[in-house]
């Protein structure tokens, strides 16, 4: 008695298209989309969130850098490009920014006008912003980082950091003109180091804020507008007592 080859059989009795053939066909079918794999909990979405792409290490050549964006960074080897003032130092990796004044106000502050280059603030644009900072001061005092738009200490234009005495949050907007949105970073401590990350995902309408690679939370935009671009780190103490900014590292990309 003969025994039936299975991948012979017709799918059905109104369909030729024999098992093997429709498997074939569905495998292939599979290989094409460009959404296999991509749903909630699958391989490749899981792989894409991963906090730590598990590449190689050294398989991230040259050619793969963006090409869409606007990419800088540094670790302050050298501050002839910035704006200064105050009190400050230079080592390596890394800028400080003194506010000692013996009972006296004090401010100090870095700036790089982007603007000069080219740069344009844009909320309706890709930006991306991280630095590794430390505030060493245990005294009234004042830290602000941020992209954006410079002005007076007091008005912050953008998207950044603010630190006044103990309370550390994170803020969009102008705070010389629209009320700005606030986050609030709960757990911030003196004399910690911590790496920061402000990314404008103008899809989503949103500012994501990372710390040390945790999402914190994310800020919406109270208004869109664009201007002129600056980085700006300023620290300032109403006693002159002798707070201490340490900035390690800056990082800036921006959508052309």
């Amino acid at each position: 008695m003969s025994l039936e080859n299975w991948g012979q059989m017709t799918k059905a009795q109104d369909d030729s298209t024999t098992i093997d053939q429709a498997i074939d066909a569905a495998i292939l079918a599979h290989e094409e989309d460009p959404e296999s794999h991509m749903g909630t909990g699958e391989s490749i979405e899981n792989h894409r969130i991963n906090a730590v792409a598990d590449h190689p290490a050294g398989s991230v050549v040259a050619d793969k850098l963006s090409m869409g964006e606007f990419n800088f960074s540094t670790n302050f080897e050298n501050l002839d490009s910035f704006f200064m003032t105050g009190s400050y130092d230079n080592y390596w990796p890394g800028v400080a920014l003194y506010t000692d004044g013996a009972g006296t106000v004090k401010k100090s502050a870095i700036i790089a006008d982007l603007e000069s280059n080219g740069l344009d603030f844009d909320t309706s644009k890709e930006m991306l912003m991280q630095f590794i900072f430390n505030f060493d001061d245990d005294d009234v005092s004042t830290l602000a980082i941020f992209l954006g738009r410079t002005n007076a200490d007091e008005y912050l234009r953008g998207m950044g950091l603010k630190i006044i005495n103990d309370t550390a949050q994170f803020y969009t907007g102008k705070t010389d003109g629209t009320s700005p949105n606030y986050l609030s970073w709960p757990t911030f401590t003196r004399g910690v180091s911590y790496v920061v990350r402000m990314h404008n995902v103008p899809a989503e309408g949103v500012v994501k804020v990372y710390i040390n690679g945790e999402l914190l939370g994310t800020l919406a935009w109270p208004s869109t507008w664009s201007w002129g671009m600056a980085w700006k780190a300023y620290a300032y103490d109403n006693n002159g007592t002798g707070s201490v900014v340490r900035i390690s590292s800056l990082a800036i990309s921006v959508q052309p």
